[in-house]
């Protein structure tokens, strides 16, 4: 029987916040040998799902709320989720990003798990 621990699954820190605030999210995107992968014409996508469910309930992509924040050749950029992602949800939740480099090489740099926990009213 093979065992994949948690760690290698989700690779990113666990994260928590308050459900209806502005949370930001930072990645790298590096080849199999750790170099930086250009974003230069790359497709990004970020998607948030249920933990343990593969249906994204929350996505955003280069044009909705995600900025490349370093050279287009250093492979970083940025998620900004907005009060009204999150505003209704609390749980345990999945997110993913994937970035599409111009060649069309898929890079699926890290996968983590975020708590969001219910704003009290």
């Amino acid at each position: 029987m093979s065992y994949t621990s948690y760690e290698n699954i989700n690779s990113l820190d666990d994260d928590e916040f308050i459900g209806g605030t502005d949370h930001y999210f930072d990645f790298a995107v590096v080849d199999a040998n750790g170099s930086a992968v250009s974003l230069n014409g790359a497709t990004i996508t970020w998607k948030m799902s249920y933990y343990g469910y593969p249906t994204s309930i929350v996505t955003k992509t280069l044009d909705d709320d995600i900025t490349l924040t370093g050279e287009l050749n250093d492979g970083t950029f940025e998620v900004h989720l907005l009060p009204a992602d999150t505003l209704s949800l609390s749980g345990k939740f999945a997110h993913q990003p994937t970035a599409i480099d111009a060649d069309g090489e898929e890079f699926t740099p890290a996968q983590g798990v975020i708590t969001i926990i219910k704003k009290i009213e």
